[in-house]
């Protein structure tokens, strides 16, 4: 004989279909979380990155001008007497430094070129020709590199001082590239008598 009043052990279909559900949108809304905490990741990264390359590229340049010496021929700084040449096109700075390994004058030059930011060393006191060395990494694009000299006229009892100014930006795939405008002043150590 069967027993109508017991009930059976298990999930109705309505219950099995709220659960499924649940988990349903508990699914979607964990994988939104992390696919937000991916593209977090990666934003922050870049941004790293282009510190990173932005302080390294500043610091590099910043070592080398702080050395520069007031260039009395002209022939590197064109004009004598005094100690940066700044370019337009493209845009650069020129100054004469002394080597230590070579026990000679150098005239260093700072440019862009090609979205980066390059160095040429001349092998004597000229302005250098030829290929220029990047500084800079191919995993970021320089949109703007500006020189402003103050202090450079002979006789002006000022100290030379060079700030540059560099806007870089992540060549990551993504639309929303992060960019990073830097800026710096540099006083040369050498005085200027």
């Amino acid at each position: 004989m069967i027993n109508n009043n017991q009930k059976t052990k298990g999930f109705t279909l309505v219950e099995t279909l709220v659960a499924l559900l649940i988990f349903g949108f508990v699914s979607v809304i964990l994988v939104n979380i992390f696919v937000s905490v991916l593209n977090s990741q990666k934003r922050i990264l870049q941004n790293q990155e282009l510190m990173n390359q932005s302080s390294y590229t500043l610091e590099y340049m910043s070592k080398a001008i702080r050395m520069a010496e007031k260039d009395m021929t002209g022939t590197c700084s064109g004009a004598a007497g005094e100690n940066f040449r700044v370019g337009t096109s493209p845009v650069s700075i020129a100054f004469l430094t002394y080597d230590i390994k070579d026990d000679s004058y150098k005239c260093v030059q700072f440019l862009i070129e090609g979205n980066a930011v390059k160095e040429r060393r001349s092998t004597d006191e000229s302005l250098p020709v030829g290929t220029a060395l990047p500084i800079t990494s191919s995993a970021v694009s320089i949109d703007r590199l500006e020189f402003y000299v103050t202090g450079d006229v002979l006789g002006d009892n000022i100290q030379p001082k060079v700030t540059v100014m560099i806007k870089m930006k992540s060549l990551s795939s993504s639309t929303n590239a992060p960019v990073v405008i830097v800026e710096t002043t540099i006083s040369q150590r050498k005085l200027d008598i």
